[in-house]
């Protein structure tokens, strides 16, 4: 029987390749994460293309950075995600994507109001728009933080989206 460990490393590289393929992605940009137990994160690794990546590829870290396991160095955004498990105990799981339309939508600095009624159970009301910081910056995860609030999305003014969920 596999571990829980060995799923979840699977299912990040499963649903980073379909980011990929749905074009939510491009070749190494964008990265996705999920909690194992309480005190450590999955991450993607940094730099190697979608159609590339294998299990063994994505990396182990503490709550605080640290690398627990793994060959391959962090997605440079691991301070985002670890900041928003943080700060969130109900994310199991986070998506950062530069999908087209939400990318326009940060570029322009305008929010995405919940235009159906069922976006809003999904995603918590209207998904604002984070302040600039530097990709990759602690100012940067701190502004994603705060921006999403109990929400399940958010626009990266500048950059693109981040998405969470349970699982």
């Amino acid at each position: 029987m596999e571990s829980e460990e060995t799923k979840i490393r699977k299912e990040i590289i499963s649903y980073g390749l379909k980011a990929y393929e749905y074009g939510f992605v491009t070749e190494t940009e964008g990265n996705l994460s999920a909690r194992l137990g309480k005190d450590k994160v999955l991450v993607t690794p940094s730099h190697i293309p979608y159609e590339q990546r294998v299990p063994e590829d994505v990396v182990l870290l503490d709550m605080e950075g640290n690398v627990l396991s793994g060959e391959r160095p962090p997605t440079s955004e691991y301070r985002m995600h670890l900041s928003i498990f943080r700060a969130r105990e109900d994310v199991g799981a986070i998506l950062h994507a530069h999908p087209l339309y939400g990318s326009i939508l940060a570029v322009a600095g305008e929010p995405l109001k919940p235009i159906l009624d069922e976006m809003t159970p999904y995603l918590g009301g209207v998904v604002e728009v984070t302040g600039f910081q530097p990709s990759g910056s602690q100012e940067l995860a701190d502004m994603v933080v705060k921006t999403l609030g109990p929400k399940s999305a958010a626009l990266i003014a500048n950059h693109g989206t981040v998405c969470t969920g349970r699982t």
